[in-house]
This record gives structure tokens, sequence and C-alpha cells, in this order.
């Protein structure tokens, strides 16, 4: 189950560990606040219990609308290997960018498989939190 930690009014962590089965449903990580704005600045995966496999990916979104934050292949995603937003195989598209006004963040698997091989994936997502 996913835990959110707070170092400060401005500073955020989300970090928890997740079934395969629920980053594949997609898992609400943190959630929206009105007249709030998300800028994740550090991201880092794991794999846990075998490789990510049969999947394409497993993004960071924004909760409503999809937009992706980073997208890391599961070829970046062996047993066990810190994964972060400039390992081979991640795509940061809006590492350090605003999401949208009361979005909250997602991880879900994404592509025509279904997560497999790994039992669970490890997560830390630092973030802080700005008026939209």
């Amino acid at each position: 189950m996913a835990t959110v930690h707070s170092s400060s009014a401005l500073d955020h962590v989300a970090a928890g560990r997740l079934t395969a089965a629920e980053v594949e449903a997609g898992y609400i990580i943190a959630t929206g606040r009105t007249a709030r704005q998300i800028v994740v600045t550090d991201v880092t995966l794991r794999a846990i219990g075998g490789n990510a496999a049969t999947a394409d990916s497993i993004d960071l979104q924004d909760s409503t609308t999809g937009t992706k934050v980073i997208v890391a292949l599961v070829a970046a995603l062996t047993k066990d290997t810190v994964v972060k937003p400039d390992t081979a195989d991640v795509t940061s598209t809006n590492l350090g960018v605003a999401l949208g006004t009361g979005e909250g963040l997602k991880l879900i698997a994404a592509g025509a498989g279904v997560l497999g091989t790994c039992t669970h994936v490890d997560y830390v997502v630092k973030y802080v939190r700005k008026n939209g």
C-alpha cells in the first residue's frame, strides 16, 4: 500500500511498494488538490521479484488526463535495479513541469500486455505543490 510523507510545506515524497496488479490497474500515489499543481522533481522505480515484462512500460502520469511525467520501458526495469529519469530506456517528458491544476499522480503499466514476471514495483516520487 502506498504511503505519503511530507518533509515540509513545499516538498513532498510519495513512496511505497505496489503489486504488479496495482500498477497494471493504475494506482494513485498522490491525490490532486483544488487550485494546486504538482511539479515532479525526481522519480525512482525498482522491479521486485523479477524483471518487469510483457507490458511496454511503467508510466508516471497525472491522474486525469494521462499527461506523462516519465515513461520507463520494461527493458530498464530489471530485477532490483534502481531506475531514475536519466536511466537508459526512460523518457522524462514532463519532469520539472507543472501538471494541470487539481491533478494527482498515478503509476500505471502501459501497452498491450499485462505487467508480468515482477511481483511488485517500488517507487519514490519527489514533488512540490504550487498554486495553480
